[in-house]
């Protein structure tokens, strides 16, 4: 029918499921050490100006990559997929600006509070678009998480109070799961590495007129060291998330996202420690260690649990 014929034209997981999940492990980690060390660099650089340079490098990094490995893809290719391809851009290209915007208002715990919304919509609409197999045990772990996450970070949620903060982030928050679909159809069509090559490219393109590049002359070796690694961690997780969602169902990968915030205040003691004049620490109470428990079993049902029958 057309309803099947429509299904068959969407991307389907390789079920690959241990890379898979090894892959959204990675970048959930990288995702919660993110948020720390762009909020310190925020203090010198501008949002457009850091994420410019975030995508200068990993441009420049996956061009030559493809290049000497011969995958960068034909031209030809590419206006056929101008649609898809426009809505990875903008949803990927507005993520990171408005993301970034909204950090420097409602600081790491809150804004990663707030983009909680980005895991929990990709779960529903990889279960509405691509019928991901996600059943009552799986909502069950959902509701768990979401739960987990609200005690785990009720100081982060009081603390949020920039509305203006709170809205940027939630409209990044929109904005990646946007990315996210468009992504997943796409690899149908290109491998990961391609379309990550288009969405770097295309970033710097857009924003490199609007941004101001001698900013990073204001940094100290610390803060090098930090936009380095900022630069670096962006292309790494990003490309374990693409890969992710090439061997694993969305709602499988977004349930094990949905986990990167508890490890966000962990990095930011860590760095605290060994940094105290850049960084401030966040402590843990006893509802946030309990919430962190309830987080952790949301987590693993909805990305285990197999469709109820």
């Amino acid at each position: 029918m057309a309803g099947d014929s429509w299904q068959t034209n969407l991307h389907q997981a390789s079920g690959r499921w241990r890379l898979g999940l090894a892959l959204s492990l990675t970048t959930m980690l990288l995702w919660g050490t993110l948020p720390v060390a762009l909020r310190s660099l925020l203090q010198t650089m501008s949002p457009l100006t850091l994420t410019f340079y975030r995508y200068l490098v990993s441009a420049t990094l996956i061009s030559l990559v493809l290049a000497f490995t011969g995958r960068l893809p034909a031209r030809t290719r590419l206006p056929s997929l101008a649609a898809l391809l426009a809505a990875a851009i903008a949803g990927f290209v507005g993520n990171h600006v408005f993301f970034l915007m909204g950090l420097a208002q409602v600081g790491p715990t809150g804004s990663q509070v707030v983009m909680q919304l980005a895991p929990v919509l990709l779960i529903v609409a990889g279960a509405a678009v691509f019928g991901d197999p996600f059943g009552w045990l799986q909502w069950l772990g959902v509701g768990l998480l979401t739960g987990g996450m609200a005690m785990f970070f009720h100081h982060g949620l009081a603390a949020a109070h920039t509305p203006s903060g709170v809205w940027l982030l939630v409209l990044a928050a929109a904005l990646w799961v946007g990315y996210a679909m468009a992504q997943k159809q796409l690899l149908r069509h290109l491998p990961s590495p391609a379309i990550m090559w288009v969405a770097y490219c295309s970033g710097v393109l857009l924003l490199g007129p609007a941004a101001s590049p001698r900013e990073v002359l204001k940094l100290d070796m610390l803060g090098v060291a930090l936009l380095i690694y900022c630069c670096v961690n962006s292309l790494v997780a990003y490309a374990a998330f693409a890969e992710a969602m090439a061997h694993w169902e969305v709602s499988r990968v977004s349930a094990v996202l949905a986990a990167t915030p508890l490890f966000t205040p962990v990095f930011a003691g860590l760095a605290a420690w060994l940094w105290p004049f850049r960084f401030r620490s966040e402590g843990l109470d006893g509802i946030q260690i309990a919430g962190g428990a309830l987080v952790a079993a949301g987590s693993a049902l909805a990305a285990s649990a197999r469709k109820a029958k």
